[in-house]
């Protein structure tokens, strides 16, 4: 059985990630970014190093809180919709009007 590379996480989620971890205010290491965001440090190595895909939306939201980093930003750069959008698609009226509908 061949081995399968892990996908990665999109190059501008890794940048932005890396961004926020340096102008944050208090300079937290990858460590305290890790323990706060509630993932394991070595993933969020990993995952600064592109070799990991992007996280679960919930822990996106956590270090988007540790890191102050605008809602949805981090998914809209890892080319994910968040749990508000995930949410709207999931809701009846977002379904097409009646005459678009297949029979």
């Amino acid at each position: 059985m061949a081995d399968k590379k892990p996908v990665k996480a999109p190059r501008e989620f890794v940048q932005l990630l890396k961004r926020a971890m340096d102008e944050h205010p208090e300079k937290p290491s990858l460590r305290e970014v890790a323990r706060r965001a509630d993932i394991s440090p070595a993933y969020l190595s990993l995952l600064l190093h592109g070799e990991r895909s992007a996280p679960s939306n919930e822990a996106i939201a956590r270090l988007e809180e540790v890191l102050n980093i605008p809602r949805g930003g981090l998914n809209e750069a890892a080319g994910k919709p968040d749990d508000t959008a995930l949410e709207f698609f999931r809701h009846e009226k977002a379904a097409p009007p009646e005459n678009e509908k297949e029979n």
